[in-house]
């Protein structure tokens, strides 16, 4: 993730997992939260696509917002302000959970 933060051009960074899909309008929702200078990023909510009864479920993803009690993980597409994300080092080198460690930065 460090590796295509450093080649990445925009001034927010999206993190996604490779099975992660982003919520309708996502972008647009980015760039209105990001425009208030209080926040340094975000998440969505946690949405599954499947046909197990445990996983149904009739909302869609929203938006979240930094700070926040919650932590989210890498499958809610974690989004940041890229001066902020260098300026608390990026990623932590680690096998797991380096999306936790990310957002407890502070």
């Amino acid at each position: 993730m460090n590796a295509g933060a450093s080649v990445a051009r925009g001034d927010i960074l999206i993190f996604l997992h490779a099975d992660t899909e982003l919520p309708i309008h996502a972008f647009r929702k980015i760039q209105s939260l990001t425009e208030r200078r209080e926040y340094v990023g975000g998440a969505f909510d946690l949405g599954i696509k499947s046909d197990k009864f445990i996983f149904k479920d009739d909302w869609n993803p929203i938006l979240i917002a930094f700070p926040f009690e919650q932590i989210p993980f890498g499958d809610q597409a974690i989004f940041i302000r890229r001066e902020y994300f260098n300026q608390i080092g990026g990623y932590k080198e680690i096998p797991l959970m380096e999306d936790v460690e990310l957002i407890e930065k502070d």
